[in-house]
């Protein structure tokens, strides 16, 4: 067999969960604010990249932001704000965990902000990979809403009541989970290995029990094949952020024979770019071979 294709069958055996270790916020153990305190841990139970921190413009106007996170990961927003506002927020998934840390790198215990500088929102599921969506703004918690009642106001005459419409959910624009793993492999077939490398996710690029060499790694493993045969694609879960999707292909060998290939793809989507993005790829667990 293919000196490669041998060292390459024990790397991707190894294939697992790719937990994110490098550009870590230092964080310091304290309270959640969050409003299920009781089913949230006081501090987070996982890592935060600052490749998953964005930074936000935030203010009295409602801002809305979604994304998924895998078991062991956290998704982090910075924001400035000052003494005397206070963080209000509300999210959709009960699961949802959120943390806000102040410019000195302590929690805060309820939604006040003690200081003017930058602090950190970091949110992650408490059950583990899942998606959420999020509303953010800040107010002046010691400025008072000023409610201007009217004099005598006349009794508002009974409206027509309304037939409920049921809004049909819309198709996402761009392409389809299964059409994002479809042209990876259309990429990797064409040989163009520098547009395939660049869709998977930057930790799985980077680990180096996956990839020792790096991109080298990648290009020497497809090289030693003569392409790749999808044989399914099949979808394992779908909601509206996540995607996990079925692979089962064939690897044809330079001795012309056919090995199995099968694994699961897991994508989110991206707001940004309204498109489905690969955020992790391991083993199908109910098969044992990988392309050798």
């Amino acid at each position: 067999m293919n000196p490669i294709l041998t060292r390459m069958h024990k790397i991707f055996l190894q294939i697992i969960t790719v937990s994110i270790v490098s550009g870590i916020f230092g964080i310091s153990g304290c309270q959640n604010i969050n409003n299920s305190a009781s089913a949230c841990p006081e501090k987070p139970s996982s890592t935060l990249n600052s490749k998953r921190v964005q930074d936000i413009q935030l203010s009295s106007a409602k801002i809305s932001k979604s994304d998924a996170v895998a078991g062991g990961e956290s998704v982090g927003y910075t924001f400035k704000a000052k003494k005397k506002q206070s963080f209000n927020y509300q999210v959709e998934n009960p699961d949802i965990c959120i943390w806000i840390f102040d410019p000195d790198n302590k929690i805060v215990a309820n939604s006040n902000l003690p200081q003017d500088g930058k602090y950190l929102a970091q949110i992650e599921n408490r059950r583990g990979a899942g998606s959420f969506k999020i509303e953010m703004s800040l107010n002046d918690f010691n400025k008072p809403n000023l409610i201007v009642a009217a004099t005598n106001p006349p009794s508002p005459s009974p409206l027509p009541s309304k037939p409920t419409v049921v809004q049909t959910p819309q198709p996402r624009p761009g392409n389809s989970p299964k059409d994002v793993i479809t042209q990876y492999y259309e990429k990797i077939n064409s040989r163009d290995y520098k547009s395939a490398w660049n869709r998977l996710p930057i930790d799985l690029r980077d680990n180096r029990t996956v990839h020792p060499n790096g991109y080298n790694s990648f290009t020497d493993f497809y090289d030693g094949l003569n392409g790749i045969n999808i044989n399914s694609l099949d979808v394992v879960e779908k909601s509206e952020y996540n995607a996990e999707i079925r692979l089962r292909a064939s690897c044809k060998l330079k001795s012309n024979k056919l090995s199995g290939l099968f694994l699961r793809f897991h994508l989110k989507w991206n707001d940004s770019s309204q498109q489905w993005e690969i955020y992790k790829v391991r083993l199908d667990p109910n098969e044992k071979t990988v392309c050798g």
